[in-house]
This record gives C-alpha cells, sequence and structure tokens, in this order.
C-alpha cells in the first residue's frame, strides 16, 4: 500500500543580508564610490587645453613672507618688524581702517580678507626686485616661476645656479603684465620670447634684454651701485626711469581669488587718483604676479626715491629742479608695501605718499631694505 507524504508549503520570507554579507555590500559600494570620483578627477585632468582653468582657491593661511604664501592649516605668520620705524614719516587717516565698499566685490570674497591681524613686519627682508614683462594676470600660472620655457622661468634657474644672493642678500623676481618703456615688444608671445622688457630695483633702470644676455644680470646684481655698463657691454638697452614712481598691485588671479578680483579694479581706481592729484605720466600703475599676504588683499608695492644732496655743482643751487637735472644725485629708494587696500583708498594714498612724502600708516606692512642710490 503506497503512502503519500503530505506536501509542505514553503514559507517566504524578506530576505535580509547576513551581517558579514552587509558589511561586503557597504565596502563595495564604498569603494566603487571612491573609484568613481577619482575617475572623475582624471577626467578633469585630461580636459581639453582650450577649456579654461577653474578659478584658483582661496589660500586661507598664506603666510605674508613675500613668496612664501599657501602654509598649513594653523601655520602662523612670521613677523619680520614689530615696531615702526623712526626714519619714516607716517601719517595716519581713520578713513583707511575700514575696508570700504565696491560693487564689483562680492561680499561673500570681502569676509575672507583678515581685518584684524597685524599688518606691521609682513614682508619678508630683500634688496633687489627684478620685474619681467610676462602675460596677462588672469592667465598667470599659479606659480610664474614654473613656466617652462618662459625667459622669467630661465632668468630664475639662473639666479638659482649662481648663488648670488648669498652676496647681495634675497631677490625678487615677479612678473609685470605689460612693457611700459619698450612698447615695441607687445606683439610677442609670452613663450619662447627671446627679448623681454625687465624693471630692476632699487637702480630704477628699464632694460631690453635677450635671453642671452641673463649672465650679466648676476653681474649687474652684484657690481657697486648697479653698474650699468655691465649690461650695456651685453647688448643690453637700458633706460634709467629715476623720476618716476610705481605703483605695482597684485593681480594674481590664478594664485588667489582675492586678489585676482580686487587687483584689477585698484588699477583703475589709482589711475583715476593719479589724474585727480595732476600726477600723470609720473607715476607707473602696473599689474604684478604674487607678492605673499593674500588675506590682506589688495596688496601693492609702491618704489619712490627721495633725493638727499639737492645741489647744482655749477651753481651751487639747492632747489630739488637742479638735483634731478644733475646726474650725480644721492637718493633714498623707498620700496613701500601696503596691504587691505580697497579703491576707495586710492585717493588717500596717492595724496599721502606722493603730494605729502608721507607713509600710510594703517596700510603699511614694511618695506624693502634700505638703499642709497650714488646718482
Amino acid at each position: 500500500m503506497l503512502r503519500f507524504r503530505p506536501v509542505l508549503r514553503a514559507t517566504f520570507r524578506p530576505f535580509s543580508y547576513p551581517k558579514q554579507a552587509k558589511h561586503l555590500y557597504s565596502m563595495q559600494s564604498f569603494l566603487s564610490g571612491l573609484l568613481g570620483s577619482k575617475k572623475t578627477e582624471q577626467q578633469q585632468q585630461q580636459r581639453p587645453a582650450d577649456v579654461p582653468p577653474s578659478p584658483a582657491p582661496i589660500e586661507e593661511n598664506n603666510s605674508a613672507s613675500g613668496q612664501e604664501a599657501g602654509g598649513k592649516e594653523g601655520k602662523k605668520d612670521k613677523v619680520y618688524l614689530t615696531e615702526y620705524p623712526q626714519d619714516i614719516t607716517f601719517l595716519e587717516d581713520p578713513c583707511l581702517a575700514c575696508l570700504g565698499s565696491h560693487e564689483k566685490i562680492p561680499a561673500t570674497l570681502q569676509s575672507k580678507i583678515d581685518t584684524e591681524g597685524s599688518l606691521l613686519g609682513s614682508v619678508k627682508p630683500y634688496k633687489q626686485h627684478f620685474l619681467i614683462a610676462f602675460g596677462k594676470g588672469n592667465t598667470w600660472p599659479h606659480s610664474v616661476e614654473d613656466s617652462e620655457g618662459s625667459f622669467i622661468a630661465d632668468f630664475q634657474q639662473v639666479l638659482e645656479e649662481s648663488n648670488v644672493e648669498e652676496k647681495t642678500g634675497r631677490i625678487m623676481v615677479t612678473a609685470i603684465d605689460r612693457n611700459i618703456y619698450f612698447t615695441d615688444l607687445e606683439t610677442q608671445k609670452d613663450q619662447d620670447t627671446e627679448t623681454v622688457e625687465l624693471l630692476h630695483f632699487p637702480s630704477f633702470c628699464a632694460m631690453k634684454i635677450n635671453r642671452k644676455a641673463v649672465p650679466s644680470l648676476v653681474d649687474f646684481c652684484q657690481s657697486e651701485n648697479f653698474d650699468v655698463s655691465i649690461l650695456r657691454n651685453a647688448g643690453v638697452e637700458v633706460k634709467h626711469v629715476r623720476e618716476h614712481g610705481f605703483v605695482l598691485v597684485c593681480v594674481h588671479k590664478l594664485r588667489d581669488k582675492r586678489c585676482g578680483v580686487i587687483g584689477p579694479l585698484l588699477i583703475e581706481s589709482f589711475q583715476k587718483s593719479i589724474s585727480k592729484f595732476s600726477l600723470d605720466n609720473k607715476i607707473e600703475v602696473v599689474g604684478v604676479s604674487h607678492i605673499g599676504g593674500h588675506k590682506w588683499a589688495g596688496n601693492i608695492i609702491i618704489y619712490s626715491n627721495r633725493f638727499l644732496e639737492k645741489e647744482d655743482a655749477v651753481s651751487g643751487d639747492t632747489t630739488g629742479d637742479c638735483a634731478r637735472a644733475h646726474e650725480q644725485s644721492k637718493a633714498q629708494i623707498d620700496g613701500h608695501w601696503y596691504g587691505r587696500v580697497f579703491p576707495d583708498h586710492t585717493d588717500t594714498v596717492v595724496e599721502q605718499h606722493f603730494v605729502r612724502g608721507g607713509v600710510c600708516k594703517q596700510l603699511w606692512r614694511g618695506r624693502m631694505d634700505g638703499c642709497v642710490m650714488d646718482w
């Protein structure tokens, strides 16, 4: 006799991962997400050359020491000066203590400017400054000295290999965004440029120089009273620009957004202020690459000179005009750095610095090491 076993009905329950499987699944999701983001980064790096680079980040804790910006989180700024020098006539204006306003400066950007930290002593000591005409402020790479094949990169390399700074002291090298005295060079491309315009302080020399003559700059740096005959013997065209003042404004957009936005506005405002005080053709305003201290944007350097011996060799006249016409005069060369400069401040800066011969105390960061030129 056959017996039939009863058919058991299967009971289906909602499927659930065992604990170990859950962890495995979560890990797989994590890894796939990580690999996916990595792939996205690689795709961004392989973007076509004609796609413009993304805006520069804001460097939150950049150092104020010349060309040493970009420190780690929590890094303290070096202080190179703790008291205001007694040999400088400091002028104060309460209006310089605030940033002012400008419709083209976003509030979010302005909020990233350090308004409380001390500016005093934030300039690393240096003895000389070379400025090389190279590109524009909105196209400079993050570090202009790393622009392979450019004149400025080659020059920086020659300086480092020569160890000239062991004898001369620190030398700054930055880019400027236009030719000032040799406008015939304006049509040249930036890369592989054989001849450029170059400015040098404290000598107040403008040069038209070929790559082949770069070694002569090393000898020039070390010569007594900056002997220009060294340059001319190497085929360098030299112009003395002692009668001009210079306002150098940081406009390095791909280095930091703050200077990239505020800098061009400052140039426009300074040009209007210079015209207001009838100083046209006497003061040059030019954009420069990174000088340090982006968190105190806008940042500027003003180079000017003060004649010390004002005596004409023939008449004995002690007026300034005779002294300026005479080649053998002595002058104190000043390179003053200002931070937190806004378009609202340019009238006051031009008046106090160039008209009254003083220095704006509230904005002063420091200066180039003092130098007396025997002209």
